[in-house]
């Protein structure tokens, strides 16, 4: 912590230190439990002014400080994060100030989604200020039917009309992607609509947007057609073109790994390639007496074998920490040798994505799937004409299509427009509530 910029003239070490700890919630911090931090209208207050100072006890210093102490504790060539962590021995809870801090820094592709997930954690004393606390940081006019700040509506409503403006915004359903069963906090709330209120304990918070969204774009299950979604009169029901593809017959365990940022890289993956010898027996099991080699149902120049390994990886490789191309014949060999025990970075940062907080399935079919961990025998599996990958959805009553939204979902052979292409007349008229 020597290394301090020269902006931070008359500044001790020691005092910047302990500002940092402080922002880690760390035991060694001289202030405890600040609650300052967490508040969601902090992030407006950091990131809007050009110049800001950040009075902590009897310490001012300038906010570009602490940007500059994050990034040196990011960067692993800069030893900056090393000595910090030899001094103090935090592990993860580092993370506390650094991830935060880099957020700030972060220009969201999505200008609006991903800023409302990036900072979902955030505390708010009144659940509208999940959505208008951030307004300040969105492009002009982000949602059409919230204009500005109303206190008069009620949360439901919110969080119905953002959802609503955000799957036309980007004509599909990526604002709802990535849920991964996480239990809604919100009463009410139609099961399509994100709850922007955050689950109090970290065991219940499953959601990955992003790790779903970096996926997404590689799909194309609707073959690029868009039919704008629909409104019931009563502002609760979506009503969405699809077909159904098939129904969910057969179901693997689920690895609910909430903790794999604080897991050591040797402790992940042997986490994942357990769930994958679970799901592999699950498919051998399907198989029976017939050959690994058999034609799979949904591309029939593949074996099963081949289409189970696509699936494990979502058909993607990854370049760090995030996917870089679809797989090729020889990545699905990298698959292979990877579950026989050979390291494989990138495969295995694919592989631990899918197994993570993640269910296998089968379908009716013979179809092989990995979606959402609260799916069930014979919830469906529908290619809508709203967007790039399919989704799980469930009969909520014996009303014929009308649905209860479960979770979105990659299936092996249908991602790129095989079901519709194939059936283009059996377009059906369904309302999730």
């Amino acid at each position: 912590m020597t290394d301090l910029p020269s902006s931070a003239k008359g500044l001790q070490a020691r005092d910047l230190g302990e500002v940092i700890l402080a922002l880690m919630g760390s035991q060694w911090a001289k202030w405890q439990g600040v609650k300052w931090w967490q508040r969601i209208w902090t992030i407006q207050e950091a990131k809007l002014p050009r110049e800001s100072q950040l009075m902590w006890g009897g310490h001012t210093l300038s906010f570009d400080i602490l940007k500059s102490v994050a990034i040196g504790l990011v960067r692993n060539e800069s030893g900056v994060g090393q000595r910090f962590e030899q001094c103090f021995a935090l592990g993860p809870l580092g993370n506390e100030f650094c991830v935060p801090i880099m957020n700030l820094q972060i220009n969201d592709p999505a200008p609006i989604l991903g800023p409302l997930y990036r900072w979902r954690s955030r505390d708010a004393t009144n659940p509208l200020d999940k959505i208008y606390a951030l307004m300040g940081l969105l492009p002009e006019r982000a949602f059409k039917s919230v204009p500005f700040c109303d206190y008069t509506i009620s949360e439901n409503e919110l969080y119905t009309r953002v959802t609503l403006d955000l799957i036309r915004h980007h004509q599909g359903l990526l604002p709802v992607c990535g849920r991964r069963g996480e239990p809604r906090m919100t009463p009410g709330l139609p099961s399509w609509v994100v709850d922007w209120t955050f689950a109090e304990d970290p065991a219940h918070r499953t959601t990955d947007y992003f790790g779903h969204c970096w996926r997404y774009n590689y799909f194309n299950c609707a073959a690029g057609k868009y039919v704008e979604p629909e409104i019931t009169p009563d502002g609760t029901g979506l009503v969405l073109q699809g077909t159904q593809m098939d129904k969910i017959a057969v179901l693997g365990c689920v690895n609910y790994l909430l903790n794999y940022r604080q897991l050591s890289t040797d402790e992940y993956n042997e986490h994942t390639l357990q769930t994958i010898s679970l799901w592999s027996s699950i498919f051998y099991d399907w198989l029976g007496d017939r050959s690994i080699d058999e034609p799979y149902i949904g591309n029939q120049a593949m074996t099963c074998l081949e289409a189970v390994c696509r699936v494990l990886i979502g058909d993607l490789v990854y370049n760090g920490s995030e996917p870089n191309h679809r797989a090729s014949q020889e990545d699905v060999s990298r698959v292979q040798n990877y579950i026989r025990g050979d390291w494989d970075p990138n495969i295995a940062a694919s592989a631990q994505d899918m197994a993570r907080s993640q269910a296998f399935f089968i379908t009716k079919s013979g179809y092989f799937g990995i979606g959402p961990p609260d799916a069930k025998i014979g919830d469906e599996v529908w290619v809508l004409l709203c967007g790039k990958v399919p989704h799980v959805i469930r009969r909520s009553s014996d009303q014929a299509f009308e649905f209860e939204y479960v979770g979105d979902a990659y299936v092996e052979g249908i991602m790129d427009g095989e079901v519709i292409k194939k059936s283009p007349a059996a377009i059906h008229e369904i309302l999730l509530r």
